[in-house]
């Protein structure tokens, strides 16, 4: 299931900004499968084309089961912005299209 498809600078000094996102907007997911015993494997790519750089960041669940929770408690939508937080923290969010 893709949970984020969103335009990012490719300069390396970009690269703390990619991270921290990362590292801010998954903190949740990473504790809710901890705390529920559910694997979830998450992947992070980054593509190339016309628009720039993009990253993508799939999750991949050994059951339907658990999908099925996770959307039930996080929702479906897919980010697709950075946002800062301020103090060089940054987490995904939703830019209206």
């Amino acid at each position: 299931m893709r949970l984020v498809r969103c335009n990012v600078n490719d300069g390396a000094d970009y690269d703390f900004i990619h991270e921290s996102a990362v590292q801010t907007t998954f903190k949740k997911y990473f504790e809710w499968s901890e705390n529920n015993d559910v694997p979830v494997d998450f992947t992070r790519s980054f593509i190339g084309g016309g628009s720039g750089l993009m990253i993508i960041v799939d999750a991949k669940f050994k059951h339907k089961e658990d999908e099925a929770q996770f959307v039930l408690t996080f929702g479906n939508k897919v980010y697709n912005t950075i946002k800062e937080l301020g103090n060089m923290d940054y987490e995904f969010g939703y830019r209206n299209n």
